[in-house]
């Protein structure tokens, strides 16, 4: 983080390389998305596909704990008890928050959410006197607000984020405020003079003309200006049903950049935080506006003793589930080994290199789209196994809970996405597997849902023989194997990958997938 003012306007990039050159570019996300996405369906259940451009959007503001945890560390660390965040699909924007001047999201953050195809955000943060001071200095002419916001943009720029969100909580002088809205727009055209997605957004904090802070907990004629000069404003978290409507008829057009604040602490806020976050939730979108969850992180940092962090996690977002609206990736090749960027052991191709803790969220992989629910209980159908991994610190395991006749084509979501197809193109999915027994003999089948002439339909497909051993005998005395799958494709688009058990139908484990397009004609 910078903490001084001076610091950001002498800014000039380091002399030597630092982390930034690891920073990698944000994936392609598919243009439909899917509401209330969950883990499960039947093979004859189609999907209810939405365009994303008309559908309310989901920011996630992380403040955990001062922030600069050992999340900080460019290298990771030997720790295994880190918080790490997986569900991507779900997530549009991911602010890091910290009460420092200018917050520059840590390397691992950016590249994990980059790599699932999510925006990161730093922070502005001015507060009480100290922000006054700073305003103070800042707002004597036009040529230094100038600087101070070319030297953030050149920050972003440099660290490869994509903007700011701007929490100004001090007062600003009515005489001064010109001068202030001159800085917020001259920000803007900055930030978006190197990339036009890059963005601001504003926090319902500071008033028009007047320059008071008066948390309004709407979009009004208090706060619209600044709601006009930035992409979004996040507001305050004591708002009522009314404090909607407000906002609704205030936003036009505009209403998906209205980003309701939710204080999962539940500070002021409907439903009280916590799993009752769900309610506040649940009332926004009553109202189709944005929602900005704050501090999610309550889910480990409050993790009482005996409590598993996951599960909490699990209950969380499965409650939330309904409500929010799950992309995917649309590039090709692709590839994951769903790692999340943590383990007690780390696996290379299959064999352990080291039986240690460790956390680094740079090597967190692409993240699957359904959200593992069953409130993190055992009968999850999917879930994640750190006991055994192909590459990375664990893998994905399959269980077939749903054992009834009427579930005879339960079907395990992977992947939404946004594959577009040719006639004669061939997909190509090698998926990577193990039992997680020993003298079992489950079965995997890929099932892709691919749209054609506007109608839908999916297809099981089957290995192609022979499956190749890819790894010595592992964990549990079982070999990973690699089985390929092909998918010859009509004039379209594949929207969902999942897949399904069979065989005995006995647990297995997926380490990795990887999919890529063949644009040879299939031979006569």
């Amino acid at each position: 983080p910078i903490r001084i003012i001076d610091a950001v306007l002498s800014w000039e990039p380091p002399s030597q390389p630092n982390w930034a050159i690891n920073v990698i570019k944000r994936t392609e996300r598919s243009k439909q998305c899917f509401k209330g996405l969950k883990q499960c369906r039947s093979l004859v259940t189609p999907c209810n596909k939405l365009p994303k451009y008309e559908v309310p959007r989901t920011l996630y503001c992380h403040d955990m704990a001062g922030g600069y945890l050992n999340d900080k560390d460019v290298k990771g660390n030997e720790r295994n008890d880190g918080f790490e965040f997986f569900r991507w699909s779900c997530i549009d924007i991911f602010v890091y928050f910290s009460h420092h001047l200018v917050t520059i999201p840590p390397l691992g953050w950016i590249n994990a959410a980059h790599k699932n195809g999510v925006m990161v955000l730093g922070t502005i943060i001015t507060e009480g006197a100290r922000g006054e001071a700073i305003w103070s200095k800042l707002l004597n002419d036009k040529q230094l607000i100038s600087k101070f916001a070319n030297s953030l943009a050149r920050i972003c720029q440099y660290y490869g984020f994509e903007g700011y969100l701007l929490n100004v909580e001090n007062p600003i002088p009515p005489s001064k405020m010109k001068l202030f809205c001159d800085f917020i727009s001259i920000l803007r055209v900055h930030l978006k003079s190197s990339n036009f997605e890059n963005m601001v957004i504003w926090y319902d904090s500071v008033i028009y003309p007047i320059g008071s802070v008066y948390y309004q907990n709407a979009l009004n004629q208090l706060n619209r200006k600044f709601f006009d000069l930035t992409d979004g404003i996040f507001l305050n978290y004591a708002w009522s049903d009314k404090h909607l409507e407000v906002t609704l008829n205030n936003a036009g057009s505009r209403k998906k950049d209205v980003f309701v604040g939710v204080d999962v602490f539940g500070r002021g806020c409907r439903g009280g935080g916590g799993f009752g976050t769900v309610e506040a939730v649940e009332a926004v979108r009553k109202w189709g506006l944005s929602v900005a969850l704050f501090a999610p992180g309550w889910v480990h940092e409050c993790c009482l003793p005996g409590e598993h962090f996951l599960s909490r996690d699990y209950k969380f977002w499965d409650y939330l589930c309904d409500h929010l609206y799950v992309q995917g990736p649309s590039f090709l090749p692709f590839k994951t080994t769903f790692c999340l960027g943590r383990g007690k052991k780390f696996f290379i191709n299959g064999k352990l290199e080291k039986e240690e803790p460790w956390y680094d969220l740079n090597k967190q992989d692409y993240q699957i789209s359904g959200l593992i629910g069953s409130h993190g209980t055992v009968d999850s159908c999917l879930s994640y196994n750190d006991e055994d991994g192909f590459n990375g610190g664990g893998s994905l395991l399959v269980q077939n809970f749903q054992t009834g006749p009427e579930n005879s084509q339960h079907v395990d979501r992977l992947f939404v996405c946004d594959f577009p197809t040719k006639k004669g193109d061939k997909l190509i999915f090698s998926i990577t597997t193990k039992p997680l027994l020993l003298n079992t003999h489950p079965k995997l089948f890929i099932i892709v849902a691919m749209e054609e002439n506007n109608t839908d339909r999916s297809i099981c497909l089957e290995i192609n023989e022979p499956t190749t051993e890819v790894s010595a005998k592992g964990e549990n005395c079982c070999v990973w194997a690699t089985s390929e799958y092909d998918l010859e494709t009509p004039s379209g688009r594949v929207y969902e990958i999942g897949c399904m058990l069979g065989g005995d139908k006995s647990p297995l484990l997926i380490g990795e997938l990887n999919i890529v397009k063949d644009g040879r004609k299939s031979a006569k």
